[in-house]
């Protein structure tokens, strides 16, 4: 499968070292990159929106037969998605009663995990959904605006 390469450049904070001044909490980490000595430029950032755009939805948007990502890394089938009970109440504003929250369970073929229903969920990519991707980037300014096309007369 091909992978998207969004545009990157060189951390202007700490010229690509991915390190800073010290600090107690984080030592040296550069809060312009992360530590990575390179960012998204507005290019990259604004494709990476338009490619997290693609294949996030909410949790109570989730069908049978969706393929759905959760924890960062594990990934479930949906063979059932039922509403269920997550175990801890809220209080309401408007009565001030304690009220149970419900969400959404997801049941794949080993395992079954539950979502709050405002949870995003993210699907994973398709090839024509990184293809989207890459075109859609190409077509960006440095600005990372979309560019006017011209109208042939």
């Amino acid at each position: 499968m091909t992978k998207v390469t969004y545009e990157r450049e060189t951390c202007s904070r700490c010229g690509g070292t991915g390190h800073y001044s010290y600090n107690q909490i984080n030592g040296t980490t550069c809060f312009g990159c992360n530590g990575k000595g390179e960012k998204l430029t507005k290019r990259g950032r604004a494709a990476s929106d338009f490619a997290l755009s693609l294949v996030a939805k909410t949790a109570d948007e989730i069908a049978v037969g969706d393929v759905v990502l959760y924890n960062g890394k594990g990934q479930i089938t949906a063979l059932s998605v039922e509403p269920c009970d997550l175990g801890y109440a809220r209080m309401d504003k408007e009565t001030g009663e304690y009220v149970k929250v419900m969400g959404i369970e997801v049941t794949g073929p080993k395992h079954s995990y539950k979502f709050h229903l405002s949870d995003k969920v993210r699907l994973p990519f398709t090839e024509e959904m990184i293809q989207e991707v890459i075109a859609y980037q190409d077509n960006l300014t440095k600005a990372g605006k979309p560019r006017k096309r011209r109208v042939a007369s």
